[in-house]
């Protein structure tokens, strides 16, 4: 028969694996965005832009697999989002 201790040191060591698995879906899933970004901002580079040194610099960044900025996330997807509206406003009138 197992004692408190014993039940709640299993408790806690099931939790403990259970955080550890949502930890490796979550670096699964931040990954995939940051290749979808990759990707994305391939398309612009190969474009010459205003905004192309920022983009080579976050690029190399993303795959290096460092953190960028909240900053540079939002000037990224400001920028991808204005070019989106831009283009189906140009192809969809």
């Amino acid at each position: 028969m197992k004692s408190e201790l014993d039940i709640v040191l299993e408790k806690l060591e099931r939790e403990v694996m259970q955080e550890l698995d949502d930890g490796s879906h979550y670096e699964k899933l931040k990954r995939h965005l940051e290749l979808q970004l990759i990707k994305y901002m391939n398309k612009y580079i190969k474009k010459d832009f205003n905004m192309e040194l920022v983009f080579h610099s976050i690029k190399k960044s993303l795959k290096n697999q460092l953190e960028i900025t909240e900053k540079q996330f939002e000037s990224i997807t400001k920028f991808l989002i204005k070019k989106t509206i831009s283009f189906y406003q140009v192809y969809n009138c």
